[in-house]
This record gives C-alpha cells, structure tokens and sequence, in this order.
C-alpha cells in the first residue's frame, strides 16, 4: 500500500511513478508505514480485505519461531522484546473515523430537521386548539339539546322504579325456553345513559342490562304470554314454555 502524496512532487526530488495524489496502490512490491497491516475495499464483495505485506510476513515467520522457543502466544510481548511497532490495524482506525463522521453527520441532520419538527409541532397544536376551539364555541350554542336530553332521561326514569316486577323470556323456540321473573334491584343513570339491574327470583342472580335491552326482553315476554294467551297471568320464579299448552298457573 504506498503512502498517499502529502504535497511532495517533482520540486522535492520525486519522480513522476513516485508521486500520487490521494489514490490508494497496493500489490506485492508496494510499501507501507511500518507495523500497519493495511486494508482495501472490495466494490463486488463490498467488504474490506486485508492486503499481505512483506512486513506481515516477516513478522509471522519470526513470531512463529519465537513461540516454539518460548513456548509464549502473546504478539504484543514478541514486538516489545524485539523492539518492534506495536501493529496498527488499518481496518480499526477506519471504523473508528467512520463512527465519528457518523455521528457528526446525524447531529448535522438533528440540527437541520429540528427547526421543521418544531414548526410542524406548532402547527398541529395550532389545528388541535382551533378543533376544540369550534367544538366548545358549537357546545354553548346548542346548550338546550344537552339539557333536553337530561330531561328525557329522566322522565323515562320516572316510569321505572326499583322492585318492579318483571318477566322475561329466554331461549325462545329452544329446549330450555322459560319465562323468569324477577325485580329491579338498582336503577344506574351515568349522563347520557341509563342501565338497570334486575334480580330473578329462580336463583337470586342479578344481570344488568342497558335501558334499551331491558325494554325490548320487557315487551317480548309480554308478546309472548299474550300470543299463548295468559296476557293476565302472573308469573313468579321459572316457568318451562317449550312444547307445552298453557294451563292456568
């Protein structure tokens, strides 16, 4: 690997094959500084491949007869006792500049995309605020329709009371079809919604279910017991529907 040219020339006493200009020559005639063990890099197999030198090679033969006589595996301690360079390992000084420029070139790109994530940043708090902004200033303009429908709720609440009784049905058309009485056991209003909690009498569990639910199992009992025709009959714990003719209970 011969030395890159470092600003002598022809005035210095060079001659023409000996000046080069930062081109990297390697083969088995080429020199290098003494200790490094020089790299290239491979464009096909794009990795970088150590170059063999003929100081390499001295050293090796040398330190191989050095540890059968010392019967010692340590290079560093043979290039001491020698009074050889410690080696210099070209591959690790360029991994080491290129980490460094590595890390100098992505504080340059932090430096440059900061100003921009900044202002994109400012810019969608400016749309968020402006967003809640409009929502808010549409919420006190409409006041009467949140307070209409706190008043409808709790009318329909007025209608419902706990210890009602209640029947519904389950399982229709199924084997274990039955009718299940119960009670409202707690009332729940939360805002814009309301759920009901009803023990049965069959077992003592409890359900909850949403105002809408509890409304439609409500009139589908009804519908029911009116179409078997015992519209009147009070029912209380469990009655089996499936297959059978409607005595008086």
């Amino acid at each position: 690997m011969d030395l890159r040219f470092r600003g002598a020339d022809g005035r210095n006493g060079l001659t023409m094959g000996e000046t080069a200009f930062y081109l990297g020559e390697y083969g088995t005639r080429s020199w290098v500084h003494i200790g490094c063990n020089p790299v290239f890099w491979d464009r096909e197999e794009g990795r970088l491949i150590g170059v063999w030198t003929d100081w390499g090679s001295k050293i090796s033969h040398e330190f191989e007869e050095w540890r059968q006589l010392t019967n010692h595996y340590d290079m560093e301690e043979f290039l001491e006792k020698h009074g050889y360079p410690q080696e210099k390992w070209m591959k690790e000084r360029i991994k080491h500049n290129v980490t460094r420029f590595q890390a100098i070139w992505r504080g340059y790109l932090y430096k440059r995309a900061y100003p921009i994530a900044l202002q994109q940043k400012k810019a969608t708090e400016a749309i968020n605020y402006r967003v809640q902004a409009s929502v808010a200033a549409a919420n006190l303009r409409k006041p009467h329709n949140h307070c209409a429908r706190i008043k409808a709720n709790m009318e329909r609440l007025k209608r419902l009371n706990v210890g009602d009784h209640i029947e519904m049905l389950f399982n229709e058309k199924k084997l274990s079809e039955a009718i299940y009485s119960g009670e409202i056991y707690e009332i729940q209003y939360r805002g814009g919604w309301i759920k009901i909690k009803v023990k049965f009498h069959y077992d003592g569990e409890i359900r909850k279910y949403s105002e809408e639910r509890f409304r439609y199992l409500k009139k589908q009992c009804e519908e029911f017991k009116a179409k078997m025709g015992i519209p009147g009959v009070k029912i209380s714990g469990k009655v089996t529907t499936h297959g059978r003719l409607y005595p008086t209970l």
